[in-house]
């Protein structure tokens, strides 16, 4: 069974972002990220969004400074607290990688633990 998390982060921190997906994909998950171009649309990027959010049970919101200070970033964190049976996780990038390593691990462990199941 695919288990996909949604990654809620900034633009700015695509090069952190990415190593997070990285070891996420090492681990055997499907981190969804978006650094989408190639819509202008805003309403159109905002449906994509709150659809993937929506189709996700895992959240993880890569918590930097960017992104809080991103209106897109909060908005999605938002969404995904309004909906429930979500499971919300957050990252902070800035943080030593091991660290980071440790959250990602901690949430990899409730994430199987989960009696709901991965999807």
């Amino acid at each position: 069974m695919t288990q996909y998390i949604f990654l809620s982060h900034s633009r700015n921190d695509i090069k952190k972002v990415r190593k997070i997906r990285d070891y996420l994909e090492k681990k055997s998950f499907e981190p969804i990220i978006f650094n989408l171009k190639c819509l202008t649309d805003s309403d159109e990027l905002t449906s994509l969004v709150k659809r993937e959010i929506e189709a996700r049970k895992w959240f993880l919101y890569v918590n930097s400074e960017n992104a809080r200070k991103s209106a897109r970033v909060q908005e999605e964190v938002s969404y995904a607290r309004s909906i429930q049976k979500k499971h919300i996780f957050r990252i902070d990038p800035d943080k030593a990688w091991f660290l980071q390593k440790i959250t990602l691990n901690r949430m990899i462990g409730k994430m199987k633990g989960s009696k709901d199941g991965l999807s």
